[in-house]
């Protein structure tokens, strides 16, 4: 039986944001992925989130090392414009995701 819990959720929805803007660009605003965020969380009625929240996120997904970033350039025009690396496929990253909080609810439990 599969548990979803919300930052389970959130986790993958962020994958999935950032897999979509890696296709359409090759280096982007953080803004972009937060627009993108936002709209899958709606989808998935969960409240949005604002840019701190976000990087907090994308921190998490570095730490399982599902993503990577890859470079971050300042602009004139557009502030920073950065490029994060997905790691995994899709499924497998949504895997390792659900082990870490397998096992981050359950060291809770114990």
């Amino acid at each position: 039986m599969l548990v979803f819990n919300k930052k389970q959720i959130k986790l993958e929805i962020l994958v999935f944001a950032i897999e979509i803007v890696n296709n359409q660009f090759g280096q982007y605003p953080i803004e972009n992925v937060l627009k993108l965020y936002n709209y899958g969380l709606s989808k998935a009625t969960l409240a949005c989130v604002k840019l701190t929240t976000m990087r907090k996120y994308l921190k998490k997904l570095q730490e399982f090392k599902i993503i990577s970033k890859c470079c971050t350039r300042k602009t004139t025009d557009c502030g920073f414009l950065v490029h994060y690396k997905i790691n995994y496929t899709t499924e497998q990253a949504c895997a390792i995701i659900r082990l870490y909080i397998f096992y981050e609810i359950s060291s809770l439990a114990d």
